[in-house]
């Protein structure tokens, strides 16, 4: 049984320290002296920290975004893994969108659309998993 795990593209993190490094070092200038602007930049980080919790907390544990087997194919894109068989897909494409690259999976209850813009494969690569999986 041949199985393939994709997972997150590790050089995410490195311009996400930076932000978070850089933010911190403004934050403590003590040439910017002005509390309202530290109260947004606060507010900014905060957000921002929230926003890439799930990416972060994928990385570092490593968890793979899609498997590939024999048998089925699983979606782990956000808390919740998704597993469907082969033959409850009716159609799937990769298709190019405003946030990046998209699998778009026509399935026998709904559609599910995944970003697969920031994973260690390139959208090319997965397409061609895929049809070595499930040809259209």
């Amino acid at each position: 049984m041949q199985t393939i795990e994709i997972r997150q593209n590790k050089t995410i993190v490195i311009p996400t320290i930076c932000f978070i490094l850089a933010t911190y070092y403004v934050y403590f200038l003590s040439t910017f002296d002005n509390i309202s602007f530290k109260v947004i930049l606060l507010l900014v980080t905060i957000v921002n920290l929230y926003t890439i919790y799930h990416p972060i907390r994928k990385l570092i544990k490593n968890e793979p975004v899609l498997v590939f087997s024999d048998e089925s194919i699983v979606i782990n894109d956000n808390t919740n893994p998704a597993t469907w068989q082969w033959s409850q897909i009716r159609g799937w494409k990769v298709e190019k969108n405003d946030s990046g690259y998209s699998l778009v999976m026509d399935t026998i209850d709904k559609q599910k659309i995944v970003n697969i813009s920031w994973l260690d494969k390139t959208p090319a690569q997965i397409e061609a998993i895929l049809t070595q999986f499930h040809p259209n």
